[in-house]
C-alpha cells in the first residue's frame, strides 16, 4: 500500500494492517485457548469483543505514531519503498530487492 500511495496515507496503511492482523491474532488465540472450553456463541462474542478492543486501542494511539515515525525516519535518514519486491508468498527468491529513498 505504501508503494501504491507513493508513501502517503500512512493512517490508512496502519488501520488496514491493524484490522487484519488483530483479527487474525484474536481468532487464532481465542480459537486455540477457548475452543471446546466455551460454547461457540460465547467464543464468537469473546473474539469480536477482543478484536474491537484491540483495534480501538490501536486507533486511539494512531495520532502518536506520526511524530514517532517522523522522528525515526529523521534519525535513521532512510525510508524504504519495496517497489521491486515480489510479494508472492510462493517463491523462494530472498534477494534484497528494495528501493531506498534518502
Amino acid at each position: 500500500m505504501k508503494v501504491w500511495h507513493d508513501g502517503k496515507h500512512m493512517w490508512l496503511r496502519f488501520i488496514v494492517a491493524t484490522i487484519a492482523s488483530e483479527g487474525a491474532n484474536t481468532i487464532l488465540f481465542f480459537g486455540i485457548a477457548f475452543y471446546g472450553v466455551r460454547t461457540n456463541p460465547v467464543l464468537l462474542q469473546a473474539i469480536l469483543a477482543g478484536w474491537i478492543i484491540k483495534c480501538a486501542i490501536q486507533f486511539a494511539l494512531l495520532p502518536a505514531t506520526y511524530p514517532l515515525v517522523r522522528w525515526l525516519k529523521k534519525a535513521e535518514q532512510i525510508d524504504y519503498f519495496d517497489r521491486t519486491t515480489n510479494f508472492n508468498p510462493f517463491i523462494l527468491d530472498v534477494g534484497k530487492d528494495y528501493d531506498v529513498k534518502k
